[in-house]
């Protein structure tokens, strides 16, 4: 049967001993959802919203990541704020659906470079509905997931064995190569394996 990988990184901004960024995995029957968040400033008062927003994440069955982000966003309405990216993988075909909003970014990888569009805004506080993509990962193909605490700068000529790491040494490498010191950093990796079973 195939499987998704996953693994995350959370690092607070050095100096810190919390910060708001976040990632969440739920598994639902065949389809994983992977969210990530950033939440507007640093320290204890935005690691306190991250928390109450991985709580609610996982109390909802999400029918779309579109869908999900709105709720999050009606939820939320007033606080501080938070970009983030909702991301579904069906273990049956490897099709991905995301949607995001602000800062956090999406990429697919290993099997056709994609980097998917989020909706300007901040959720919580102004927000335009966001545009769902989907795209078909094959076998091995890589979907990454990372706040602005992460530099862009990387793909498969800065990280030449990303398409043969499993997740985690993804997420490790990642974190320790291209993670910023100036801001909190979340990163997640998710990795299709279509015939995990053969």
């Amino acid at each position: 049967m195939a499987e998704v990988e996953h693994a995350a990184s959370i690092r607070p901004m050095p100096g810190n001993s919390v910060g708001g960024d976040a990632a969440v995995i739920l598994e639902i029957g065949e389809v994983l959802w992977a969210v990530v968040i950033d939440v507007l400033g640093h320290g204890p008062d935005a690691y306190e919203l991250a928390l109450r927003v991985v709580d609610q994440v996982q109390r909802v069955h999400p029918v779309g990541p579109g869908s999900l982000l709105e709720e999050l966003h009606r939820e939320f309405l007033g606080s501080r704020g938070f970009g983030a990216a909702v991301v579904s993988v069906d273990k049956r075909d490897g099709r991905v659906c995301h949607a995001g909003v602000g800062n956090v970014v999406a990429r697919t990888l290993c099997g056709g470079e994609r980097r998917f569009v989020s909706s300007y805004g901040v959720v919580g506080l102004r927000f335009r509905t966001p545009k769902e993509e989907t795209v078909q990962l094959p076998h091995d193909g890589l979907v990454v997931m990372y706040t602005d605490g992460v530099s862009n700068r990387f793909g498969l000529a800065e990280y030449p064995m990303i398409c043969s790491h499993e997740a985690s040494e993804v997420v490790d490498t990642i974190a320790a190569w291209f993670g910023k010191d100036h801001d909190d950093a979340g990163f997640m990796a998710l990795r299709y394996k279509a015939t995990a079973a053969s």
